[in-house]
């Protein structure tokens, strides 16, 4: 976004007008921010809103499932973990996103190339997930650090004109 005749980073706006501007974009399907990738043809790199949205109904579906297998119990966190992980790793290597990722019409691939990622490419890239750090820093681009570590990227279809 243009102010005063330059583009202002993520790091001098105010935490309401990001916030605004992630349920845009999830609204308009807009990446915005990142010119330099968002344009590739087809496919453009996902806002992070979507991504947010996704990661969301993962982690709620993940816990959904994980607390019918497991009881409560000291051990619980790292069991609905592992469902997470299972959940994220297995469909994205199967289907090429996760089900919340599947459900907002994202996917996830090789960047730049947009190629199908590996299975050790997609575990590591969950595991840095888990991690959470890798997953909330950004770059100018619009992918995390996660993505950036593994060479992947999530990518939405891009709207017809």
């Amino acid at each position: 976004r243009a102010i005063r005749g330059r583009v202002r980073s993520q790091r001098e706006r105010p935490v309401t007008d990001l916030l605004q501007d992630c349920f845009e974009a999830l609204e308009e399907g807009d990446s915005g921010y990142y010119p330099a990738v968002s344009n590739m043809g087809s496919v453009v790199v996902a806002g992070m809103g979507r991504r947010f949205v996704a990661l969301s109904l993962d982690w709620l579906m993940s816990w959904a499932v994980g607390s019918m297998i497991f009881d409560q119990g000291s051990g619980r966190p790292f069991w609905l973990m592992a469902v997470f992980f299972l959940e994220i790793v297995l469909l994205t290597w199967l289907t090429g996103a996760s089900a919340g990722q599947r459900i907002l019409g994202l996917t996830v691939k090789g960047f730049p190339d947009q190629l199908p990622l590996g299975l050790g490419r997609i575990a590591f890239r969950t595991l840095l997930i888990l991690l959470v750090s890798p997953a909330v820093v950004f770059d100018s681009e619009g992918r995390g650090l996660h993505d950036r570590i593994v060479r992947s990227a999530v990518y939405r279809k891009a709207k017809a004109n």
